[in-house]
């Protein structure tokens, strides 16, 4: 896998098949974090998303007005469109032809110490 971040996440379409970092751990320097968008860390999502107009926001930015479309690694299965869809994530379709990425998975406050075993946060 490549030292560089992927510029899609959080909403890469190629997921495990990406060659580009996708960050799992939190940043321990949030808010103060040097590296903003590059930062190797994740950093915690911004209240306003896709509508921030603060180009120095230090939060993560799940959505643009316009998310770009990104070709797959790989081939296409049959019925798979990876083209996202435009009203996401506002959709109201049931059975909408276009991608919808799921969220990424929220990293749990106490990580590898954490002792439920029904945790339904990520665990590093």
């Amino acid at each position: 896998r490549s030292q560089e971040r992927c510029r899609f996440w959080p909403v890469c379409l190629n997921g495990d098949n990406c060659p580009y970092f996708h960050p799992t751990f939190p940043c321990r320097t949030f808010p103060n974090c040097p590296y903003g968008k590059s930062c190797m860390f994740v950093h915690p999502s911004c209240k306003f998303d896709g509508r921030c107009t603060n180009s120095m926001c230090p939060y993560l930015h799940k959505l643009k007005s316009k998310p770009p479309v990104q070709p797959a690694a790989g081939p296409q299965s049959s019925g798979t469109c990876l083209t996202l869809c435009k009203y996401f994530p506002a959709c109201t379709r049931l059975k909408c032809p276009f991608h919808h990425p799921a969220p990424p998975p929220k990293i749990c406050r106490y990580g590898n110490l954490c002792t439920r075993l029904d945790c339904v946060f990520s665990h590093p």
